[in-house]
């Protein structure tokens, strides 16, 4: 049996890898933000402009904040435990899942790690390819021995990028939106895939409660939004 984790140099990288994401975030938000000021009103006073711009710039700043200090935690818990007929994961607020060999239906190489699948396809266990190279390999070696390691089907990423898309254009539409019909077909759209989401992650194993519960929020907080925002636009038409 041996065990395997992040040095803390790894975990400085992507650290500083998440603040550069986080940097070009910011500018998007901001543009967008002072963008759809400039074209609802043109004629706004540039003082509600920088305003409106000051505002995005602190929710990402806030929100970036806490999901950094988030990930830390995470990364600097996280173990993998290789033995001769299993492999395990744990890290902070999730308790040790384990997977025998004899459970391994199929191993696949992803763009971020290791995807191990069972026979259930809700109980599944990723290994991080930031995981030092030579720890990294070692893995991937003794787990070839179990199954051969396919590389991911493309579609999968293709998937999940079209499904993010989708849900930041419904709130785009949600929050924008005068039309109380096209409000209400894109907060029901995006209620859809975000209880979805939800469902997915109570029934899959190895979720941090943390990310159930945002979840969650997300979900409460698109279904209030597009209740009350019909109901305005209904009123006041």
């Amino acid at each position: 049996m041996k065990t395997y984790a992040l040095s803390q140099q790894t975990i400085t990288k992507i650290r500083r890898r998440f603040m550069w994401r986080t940097y070009g975030l910011c500018v998007v938000c901001v543009s967008v933000f002072v963008a759809v000021d400039l074209w609802r009103a043109p004629d706004n006073p540039p003082a509600r402009i920088i305003l409106s711009a000051m505002i995005a710039l602190v929710l990402v700043i806030i929100t970036s904040s806490l999901a950094l200090k988030q990930n830390d935690k995470v990364w600097q818990s996280v173990q993998i435990e290789v033995g001769d007929d299993y492999i395990a994961r744990s890290q902070v607020r999730i308790p040790q899942m384990r997977i025998e060999r004899s459970e391994v239906t199929s191993i696949e190489e992803m763009e971020s790690c290791l995807c191990i699948r069972t026979t259930n396809k809700r109980r599944t266990l990723a290994v991080p390819n930031v995981l030092d190279d030579a720890g990294y390999q070692e893995i991937k070696g003794v787990l070839s021995t179990w199954t051969t390691i396919q590389p991911a089907a493309p579609g999968a990423t293709i998937r999940s990028v079209v499904f993010v898309m989708g849900v930041l254009l419904g709130f785009g539409i949600l929050f924008f939106s005068s039309v109380p019909w096209l409000t209400l077909a894109a907060g029901g759209v995006n209620s859809l895939l975000l209880g979805y989401v939800n469902w997915t992650l109570r029934h899959t194993e190895g979720i941090d409660p943390k990310v159930k519960r945002g979840a969650l929020v997300v979900f409460v907080f698109a279904l209030i939004f597009t209740a009350m925002k019909v109901h305005v636009l209904l009123r006041f038409s």
